[in-house]
């Protein structure tokens, strides 16, 4: 039937449309393939669709290869970036075109000129387009209408803008909206606010950028502690001069040899000062006493009481309430049992860690099994050893070799 109808509509249509099926086919049955599911696809719209598909590609041809080409190739990738992409850029033709050819000329110049500035200058531009408009209409009006103005201002003064725009977006979104708040907010206190507050910039900038940094810098760690801190500092460092110049200076002087000792030290001391304060005036006296005598008696007692106390705390805070506790039921007991007990840890280390270790697990383990249990095996140890050195050496060894012999053995 397809072969009389083609007959019929003379021998060229019949000869063309051979011609086709063969080079569609010597391009390989993937693309004849691909071609006739389109044509199926096409007349299954509607004759119109297909008629209308057929005549675009007649045009495009006509307006050469090249083209051609290129229009398929563009199909192809908004088809790739997904139906939604498809639509939303054929959409975009129709409403331009709509809008009358000068407008649909002069949208496709400005994607050129975008394109040639590199992609990267194109995707930027496109995306400030789609924020500004997803912000809403009247944020995009805005928008172009101080581009105009800062034009109309001359190209010195747009690009003076634009270059503080870029810096501050540079440095971060965040720090250019902050930017821009501290203006609008500067100046809805009222100009003669704002004119303080410039003046202020432009005479730390004069005397440095770097004393400019460093004054910008603790603003902002003041602040993003919060407002009561900031408020806090501010009052200190008041409060410090109406003291007197050597107060301030002699505070000023802690603070750089604390934090030049490195931020954690820093940290740790004031935490330090402000736990001690929250526990009471007297604490925080107590504390700071003591630390002077453990100087007084040198550096190196000091160091070391720091340094033990360290190593408790880095147990756990268990750890160091149970040594406190034992130091000062040993003290309690009388300064003749303090030292007996650290004479015997001492003793016990110098034998080894191992050893140490042993002899506290004993203890431990004799304790749980209650102090009935404990008294017993002290008193032993105690008969065995005024019998004499040999009698208990004895007497551990036969342990031993019981419970090497198994548990059963040493229990019966």
């Amino acid at each position: 039937t397809t072969q009389k109808s083609l007959w019929s509509a003379g021998p060229r249509t019949a000869h063309s449309w051979h011609t086709t099926q063969k080079s569609l086919w010597s391009a390989g049955p993937r693309t004849a393939h691909s071609w006739h599911t389109t044509q199926k696809s096409l007349w299954s719209a509607g004759p119109r669709t297909a008629h209308s598909w057929h005549t675009t590609q007649k045009s495009l041809w006509s307006a050469g290869p090249r083209t051609a080409h290129s229009w398929h190739t563009t199909q192809k990738s908004l088809w790739s970036a997904g139906p939604r992409t498809a639509h939303s850029w054929h959409t975009t033709q129709k409403s331009l075109w709509s809008a009358g050819p000068r407008t649909a000329h002069s949208w496709h110049t400005t994607q050129k000129s975008l394109w040639s500035a590199g992609p990267r200058t194109a995707h930027s531009w496109h995306t400030t387009q789609k924020s500004l408009w997803s912000a809403g209409p009247r944020t995009a009006h805005s928008w172009h209408t101080t581009q105009k103005s800062l034009w109309s201002a001359g190209p010195r003064t747009a690009h003076s803008w634009h270059t503080t725009q870029k810096s501050l977006w540079s440095a971060g979104p965040r720090t250019a909206h902050s930017w821009h708040t501290t203006q609008k907010s500067l100046w809805s206190a009222g100009p003669r606010t704002a004119h303080s507050w410039h003046t202020t910039q432009k005479s730390l900038w004069s005397a440095g950028p770097r004393t400019a940094h460093s004054w910008h810098t603790t603003q902002k760690s003041l602040w993003s502690a919060g407002p009561r801190t900031a408020h806090s500092w501010h009052t200190t460092q008041k409060s410090l001069w109406s003291a007197g110049p050597r107060t301030a200076h002699s505070w000023h002087t802690t603070q750089k040899s604390l934090w030049s000792a490195g931020p954690r030290t820093a940290h740790s001391w004031h935490t330090t000062q402000k736990s001690l304060w929250s526990a009471g005036p007297r604490t925080a006296h107590s504390w700071h006493t003591t630390q002077k005598s453990l100087w007084s008696a040198g550096p190196r007692t000091a160091h070391s009481w720091h340094t033990t106390q360290k190593s408790l705390w880095s147990a756990g805070p268990r750890t160091a309430h149970s040594w406190h506790t034992t130091q000062k039921s040993l003290w309690s007991a009388g300064p003749r049992t303090a030292h007996s007990w650290h004479t015997t840890q001492k003793s016990l280390w110098s034998a080894g860690p191992r050893t140490a270790h042993s002899w506290h697990t004993t203890q431990k383990s004799l304790w749980s099994a209650g102090p009935r249990t404990a008294h017993s095996w002290h008193t032993t140890q105690k008969s065995l050893w005024s019998a004499g050195p040999r009698t208990a050496h004895s007497w551990h060894t036969t342990q031993k070799s019981l419970w090497s012999a198994g548990p059963r053995t040493a229990y019966d």
